[in-house]
């Protein structure tokens, strides 16, 4: 009989710590009557649901029939908030900052010129992002994009089942605010993250021995065409992966990068140079403003040093969980101290919807039941 364990590594306890962590914030700001009442109960009740099922459910539950039940429960709890809920009515506009790019793409003019349903902002995603999002503007429900995702996500998971947990991970999606306020509000940024994530499982399970680097670095390119953050998981994934191409390898990966993350950018430089180089809120500025010099110095040592210390896609998803988490939290911890907590949260001082770029690496290495061990040699930086 095999002996049942609630963690199997300390991995484990450090991301159910940053998925508690960042749902109780969301429960705070939501719920403020009795917010650390609340938030602590909740806190309680999800770390004791993450046991009690790893514990007692996980060899009964993990069958194909419970995954569809869970997918189907969010499925229509995702409908049902996607009716109910008038985008128009809340203050998050990056749903509209989609919708309204397509909108004026599709009246001729230069997309990137025009306001979200939030007056005074402007469209901030990179071409490809919005590209991907015209089908759900004829659709009229940027929401929809949701659905997609988690399609895609439960497909790619139960495709690499001997990998993952997908009963886990739909069930920890379900207990978790920070997923909900996400789709209550049409918001993009954990889709974003997903997608990325799903592109490095598909190559790290799959296709870690290809040979047609152009095209890698192309979808790499292409990516990173969508919202800078994804920068940090496709470089500490691929940093090390790239120390180890010869010459001409790292001219192909390097040549594919380049086309995918430029070309999108070519029919907009055609369209008007001006607006897209030095409009004061172009995609570009917009983006590479966020944050401070010292922030963007200590981002590139981190991800200098964590790129050539994980060694399986445990700690892959530990460390860039940790990285994220911590990028965060650090910008948060800057408000708290000049503002106070309840200040920072109840007045919109600080956007906390920025952690959820951390849960899809966490979700996953709380669900990944099977790694191979020491799958990634240890590089020196100084090896020629």
């Amino acid at each position: 009989m095999t002996k049942r364990q609630i963690f199997d590594n300390n991995t484990q306890k450090v991301l159910l710590f940053i998925l508690v962590i960042i749902n109780m914030l969301f429960v705070v700001k939501y719920c403020p009557a009795y917010s650390f009442y609340v938030s602590a109960i909740y806190g309680i009740a999800l770390f004791s649901s993450y046991c009690f099922y790893k514990y007692f459910l996980q060899e009964e539950l993990n069958k194909k029939r419970y995954s569809y039940i869970l997918l189907a429960i969010i499925i229509c709890i995702a409908i049902s908030l996607l009716l109910l809920i008038d985008p128009y009515n809340v203050t998050v506009d990056r749903w509209s900052a989609l919708y309204n790019w397509s909108d004026t793409l599709f009246q001729g003019k230069y997309p990137y010129y025009t306001y979200t349903h939030v007056t005074g902002n402007y469209p901030s995603p990179f071409p490809v992002w919005q590209v991907l999002h015209i089908p759900f503007y004829f659709l009229g429900e940027m929401g929809v994009g949701h659905l997609v995702t988690l399609a895609l996500v439960s497909f790619v998971l139960f495709t690499y089942r001997k990998e993952f947990n997908l009963t886990l991970f739909l069930f920890l999606l379900l207990l978790s605010p920070c997923y909900w306020w996400e789709i209550a509000v049409r918001s993009d940024l954990m889709n974003n993250m997903f997608i990325c994530l799903l592109f490095i499982t598909i190559f790290h399970f799959s296709f870690r021995n290809t040979k047609y680097l152009i095209p890698l670095g192309l979808i790499i390119g292409l990516l990173l065409c969508t919202r800078l953050f994804t920068g940090i998981p496709l470089a500490i994934y691929f940093i090390p992966y790239f120390f180890r191409k010869n010459k001409i390898e790292k001219l192909k990966l390097i040549t594919g990068c380049l086309l995918g993350f430029v070309c999108p950018f070519i029919p907009l430089m055609i369209w008007d140079f001006d607006m897209l180089f030095f409009f004061e809120y172009s995609p570009l500025i917009l983006q590479t403003k966020q944050g401070s010099i010292y922030t963007l110095m200590a981002g590139l040592v981190f991800i200098s040093i964590f790129s050539f210390c994980w060694k399986s896609y445990k700690e892959y998803l530990l460390y860039i969980s940790i990285i994220l988490f911590s990028f965060i939290f650090l910008s948060f911890i800057k408000f708290l101290y000049l503002d106070g907590f309840m200040e920072t949260l109840t007045n919109d001082l600080f956007d906390i919807s920025y952690f959820n770029i951390t849960i899809p690496f966490v979700v996953l290495g709380l669900c990944l039941s099977k790694t191979d061990k020491n799958e990634n040699k240890k590089i020196s930086l100084f090896n020629k």
